[in-house]
């Protein structure tokens, strides 16, 4: 076993533990080192053995006043500092990205402050960006993957944060920007089959993830429940993901790989563990250039917060807690803010929605997963663009019949049936609707909110993209829906159901 003291003085004192543990051989000394035996008093003169004694018991006493330093919350290096190549450079160029986080099922109920990362291209170091971002970029609102940054390195802290609040950072950080697609290079991008890649990280101390890399590609890509399966179901076989496979040390689309961190030092954040990871990469790995996504998976050791995983939202980068990364559900959540989809809320709560994956409710069954998304989304991704309708209110009216994506995907529609309607106008936020089943690829849903949101047509608002999406009603055979003073014409918006078929191979909702 390690002793922490010891490990105290290897850290503060490094220059004297590289002369105890290297063979000496003094000039003009009648002692010669003893064959097998390292850092001896055969190697040293007595005098110098005094000194050294002395100066040993000056470093430990150095070392424990940094470690009741650390205890007394006074800051110290962070053992992560400098370790990535690219902090050695003047500066930085990275791209500033909106994190999409899910919580712990635990948490579910506690949203996650919004945070933002600047990450680089070539796996260089991802940096998070804490401060009044409205204030530094003077902007309200910042579409993610739209802006890019010049940071001097001296502005980026041990533990890869940079301060949007400095003084200096107003002086010194150059920002340029994107339109908002030039920005998104992903966005509208939801069909295709695209090269993934699974970064399994563990450390030299002996913390890794608890799954091994062929269970993890197995997790990901084949089993029966995975989130590449739950994709092509979602999608009608429109979008998959792929083993990436061209790097002479991926394996299944899996790369295992060591970093030289601790990452059990107290604090070492999940966005240190992938700026781990990528130095890495750099300099031990071959891991290819055809991938479109990479999921680094990190040892439950390192510190997510209430998170149990976190994504760049339009960008190729997510990462898992380990003890969370074999969830199909919080696979596909995560995967879909790389996609470039938002939350899925309903009332004040951002995560709200139960009755898809952009919501925040799923249970610690490891297979809970069979979900798609509510049909504010679904409508974006344009997979059953075929089967949608437009209805203007203020100049025509809908009636038709409705059916969920279950009676599509097994070939029960008939020509006239829509899955997706939008209640569009230039002077309200976009109404979305389409028929949930709790069966078949949607037949996931936390118990307790099946009465209240299964099996019936439910409403979406959404007014943009770039923003949560918010379910606003649910309505079974028989229930209307009323918003009043629609586009301020004083007249009111009715949507009723007047019946559901019993189930999916029956039809749909009229």
């Amino acid at each position: 076993m390690t002793n922490p003291q010891s490990e105290a003085i290897k850290q503060t004192c490094p220059r004297l533990t590289t002369m105890i543990s290297t063979p000496l051989s003094l000039p003009g000394s009648q002692s010669e080192r003893i064959p097998g035996e390292v850092g001896t008093a055969n190697t040293l003169s007595s005098g110098i053995m005094k000194k050294l004694a002395i100066f040993s018991v000056m470093c430990f006493f150095l070392a424990k006043s940094t470690d009741t330093m650390s205890k007394a919350g006074i800051k110290r290096e962070h053992p992560a500092a400098r370790t990535h190549r690219d902090l050695n450079k003047k500066s930085i160029e990275c791209i500033v990205h909106e994190l999409g986080p899910i919580a712990q099922p635990t948490f579910e109920n506690i949203e996650i402050p919004k945070r933002l990362t600047c990450g680089t291209e070539n796996h260089g170091p991802t940096l998070l960006l804490v401060g009044d971002y409205k204030d530094f970029f003077d902007q309200p609102r910042i579409y993610s993957g739209a802006i890019s940054l010049s940071i001097p390195t001296q502005l980026i802290s041990a533990e890869l944060v940079v301060d949007l609040a400095d003084p200096l950072s107003y002086e010194l950080i150059s920002i340029s920007e994107k339109s908002h697609h030039e920005g998104r290079s992903l966005i509208d991008k939801h069909d295709g089959y695209f090269k993934t890649l699974i970064v399994r990280i563990s450390d030299k101390y002996g913390h890794s993830p608890t799954y091994s890399a062929a269970e993890l590609s197995k997790q990901v890509f084949t089993n029966k429940s995975s989130m590449t399966k739950q994709y092509q179901a979602c999608s009608n076989g429109q979008l998959s993901f792929t083993p990436a496979l061209d790097g002479a040390d991926i394996v299944n689309g899996v790369v295992d790989l060591v970093v030289d961190n601790d990452l059990s030092y107290s604090g070492f954040s999940h966005q240190e563990c992938v700026s781990a990871a990528d130095n890495a990469i750099t300099l031990n790995y071959d891991i290819g250039t055809t991938h479109t996504y990479i999921m680094y998976i990190c040892p439950d050791v390192v510190d997510f917060g209430i998170a149990a995983g976190v994504a760049d939202i339009g960008g190729k980068k997510s990462w898992f807690k380990n003890e969370f990364s074999s969830y199909p559900y919080v696979q596909m959540h995560e995967l879909g803010h790389n996609l470039v989809f938002f939350h899925s809320g309903e009332g004040a709560a951002e995560y709200g929605d139960p009755t898809g994956i952009m919501g925040g409710y799923y249970n610690t069954d490891v297979n809970f997963g069979k979900m798609c998304f509510n049909a504010a989304k679904t409508w974006a991704t344009g997979w059953y663009s075929d089967r949608h309708a437009t209805v203007n209110p203020t100049s025509n009216s809908y009636v038709g019949s409705v059916v969920d994506i279950n009676t599509v995907v097994n070939n029960h529609a008939r020509n006239a049936d829509h899955v997706v309607v939008k209640v569009a106008d230039k002077d309200e936020a976009n109404l979305y609707f389409m028929l949930h089943r709790l069966e078949g690829i949607t037949s996931d849903m936390k118990e307790e909110y099946i009465e209240t949101h299964a099996n019936g047509i439910n409403i979406i608002r959404h007014a943009y993209t770039g923003m949560p999406s918010s379910k606003i009603g649910h309505l079974v055979s028989g229930d209307e829906f009323v918003k009043e003073n629609w586009s301020n014409t004083g007249k009111d918006l009715y949507i009723k159901v007047c019946s559901i078929a019993p189930d999916s191979a029956a039809g749909g909702a009229k």
